[in-house]
C-alpha cells in the first residue's frame, strides 16, 4: 500500500504550529491549504483574498484553498477546540481573566421586567479607576438592577454623583460572571483596549477579506485567522508577556 506523502516544507515555525492540528485534517493537501492560509495572512500583501494569498504562496490559482474552506471535510469545532487547548496548555497555571462582555449602553436603554417586579438604584460605591500607565482616579458606580439580578447586569459609572456630568457618566451591560463593583469599571477600559488591539490584528490578517457567501464558510475563515494570530503570538516573545490578553481575544 501506497504510504501518503509528508507535507512540503514552508517556513519552520509555521510548519512547526500548524503540525499541531495535523490529525484535523483527512487529506495532506487539505492540510496544506490549511498552512497555505496561515502563509498568506502573514505575508506582507494588503488584501488578504484568496487569489493574493494563492500567489504569495505559489499556487497557480485560487482553486484548492477555495474548495478547502468551501467544501473539504474537516471539524471548525475540532480546529477551535484544539486552538483553545493549546492556549491553555502555553498559560499552565497562570492567571487570566475571561471577559464575556463589557459595554457600554445608552441612557434610554430599556429592559422588559415581569409583571410586579420594579428598577432599583444601589448605593454609589466609590473605586479607583486604574489607567494603563500607571495613574488612578476616583470614580463612583452602582448598579442599576431591573427586577431580579441576573447575569447580565447593569451599572452607572461617574465622575461626580452630584452632577452627573454627561461627558464622564456611562451606562454599563456586563456579563462577567462573579464580578465586583471594584472590577466593572477598570474592566471597561480593559475592554476598550483589547477591542482596539483585536481590531488592527483582525484587519492586518485579513478578517474581513473573506468574500464568501455562506456563514459556516466564513466562520472557518475567521477561525484561521484566530489560528494564525495565536501562531505569531506563540512565536513572538509579546505572549509571554501578555497571556491574559491573549486569551480574552481566543476565547
Amino acid at each position: 500500500m501506497t504510504q501518503p506523502r509528508s507535507p512540503k516544507p514552508s517556513i519552520k515555525f509555521v510548519d512547526e504550529y500548524c503540525a499541531i492540528y495535523r490529525n484535523i485534517f483527512p487529506e495532506v493537501r487539505s492540510f496544506e491549504n490549511f498552512r497555505n492560509l496561515h502563509l498568506g495572512m502573514i505575508s506582507q500583501i494588503k488584501k488578504k483574498t484568496l487569489p493574493e494569498i494563492a500567489k504569495v504562496v505559489g499556487l497557480e490559482n485560487q482553486q484548492f484553498i477555495n474548495h478547502f474552506l468551501t467544501g473539504s471535510r474537516w471539524s471548525l469545532k475540532s480546529l477551535n477546540k484544539r486552538r483553545l487547548e493549546l492556549i491553555l496548555r502555553v498559560l499552565k497555571e497562570r492567571s487570566l481573566i475571561l471577559i464575556h462582555f463589557v459595554i457600554a449602553i445608552r441612557s434610554n436603554h430599556g429592559v422588559w421586567l415581569p409583571k410586579g417586579q420594579s428598577v432599583r438604584y444601589n448605593k454609589w460605591r466609590k473605586f479607583d479607576r486604574v489607567f494603563s500607565n500607571g495613574n488612578q482616579e476616583v470614580r463612583y458606580i452602582r448598579e442599576i438592577i431591573f427586577g431580579r439580578r441576573c447575569d447580565i447586569r447593569y451599572w452607572q459609572v461617574t465622575t461626580d454623583t452630584e452632577k452627573l456630568p454627561e461627558n464622564s457618566t456611562w451606562f454599563l451591560m456586563t456579563h462577567v460572571p462573579g464580578i465586583k463593583y471594584s472590577e466593572v469599571g477598570n474592566l471597561y477600559g480593559l475592554r476598550a483596549w483589547v477591542e482596539y488591539g483585536l481590531k488592527q490584528s483582525k484587519n492586518e490578517l485579513g478578517w474581513a477579506d473573506f468574500r464568501l457567501t455562506h456563514y459556516p464558510q466564513i466562520q472557518r475563515w475567521w477561525e484561521i485567522v484566530c489560528s494564525t494570530y495565536l501562531m505569531v503570538s506563540l512565536h513572538s516573545s509579546v505572549f509571554q508577556k501578555s497571556h491574559s490578553y491573549i486569551l480574552r481575544i481566543f476565547a
